[in-house]
């Protein structure tokens, strides 16, 4: 296919992807109904976040995450590879 007449999520399409992290942070700490009544972030939204199908996640929903949690946004967002492997950045 010629490059004019891909669409942008064709031209744009990324070999890594972000993924959630949010249900191993939580996972024997709280539930998710528990997260969801502390930070007001609704339910089924929290549960979407744990089994990484979010699509868009509100910045301030991250930053609500966070404080909770007591983590970086590192912690809750990683950058895996097209095999699943996370990626790590060194200086």
């Amino acid at each position: 296919m010629k490059e004019a007449n891909k669409t942008k999520e064709e031209k744009r399409k990324s070999i890594y992807s972000v993924q959630i992290r949010l249900d191993q942070l939580i996972q024997g700490k709280m539930s998710q109904q528990e997260l969801s009544r502390k930070t007001g972030i609704r339910q089924p939204s929290i549960s979407e976040m744990c089994r990484n199908e979010s699509k868009h996640i509100p910045l301030e929903n991250l930053a609500l995450l966070c404080e909770e949690l007591q983590c970086n946004i590192s912690d809750l967002l990683i950058l895996v590879d097209e095999n699943g492997k996370e990626l790590t950045i060194s200086n």
